[in-house]
């Protein structure tokens, strides 16, 4: 008997450029997932992808946040924790150094080098570019392209 293969849905929760880099970044991992779907209340940014209402979730889907603004990704965590999982962090192949101080829903992209000592807090994204060594960043922040943050640093959460 042939089992049907379950696939692998990754939702991501925002279909604007920020959401759709960091598809790219899940695209570029390979086994990461087999499918991305987006939800977005904004329809216009959802033209010419495919996208799902909050209706048709699967409890199976893993989740990532699309937004870039702490703040607007802190209300959709908000909304979404009680009945989806968090993805495990989602890390471009490119990227150097240490991996495992990254919690639940971290996006890390291309040529980053994560030194030792670092703490990515649960939803923060990380630019292409970014260098960090020895320093904490707190949840639901994002840290922009080309960034250094190096040398006992401690940056909190929403920022």
């Amino acid at each position: 008997m042939v089992e049907a293969m379950i696939k692998k849905i990754l939702a991501i929760y925002g279909a604007g450029s920020h959401a759709k880099d960091i598809a790219g970044i899940v695209a570029s991992t390979k086994e990461y997932c087999d499918y991305i779907t987006y939800y977005d209340d904004n329809i216009d940014v959802l033209l010419n992808i495919d996208y799902k209402t909050h209706k048709d979730f699967h409890r199976d889907e893993l989740y990532l946040i699309g937004a870039n603004w702490p703040k607007v990704k802190r209300e959709i965590s908000s909304k979404i924790d009680t009945y989806r999982s968090i993805a495990p962090p989602v890390v471009h192949p490119s990227v150097t150094g240490k991996r495992n101080f990254l919690d639940l829903g971290v996006v890390v992209g291309a040529q980053v080098d994560l030194g030792v000592d670092t703490h990515i807090g649960q939803h923060t994204h990380i630019g292409a570019g970014v260098t960090i060594t020895r320093a904490s960043i707190g949840e639901f922040s994002t840290v922009g392209p080309g960034a250094n943050i190096c040398g006992d640093v401690l940056i909190g959460n929403d920022v």
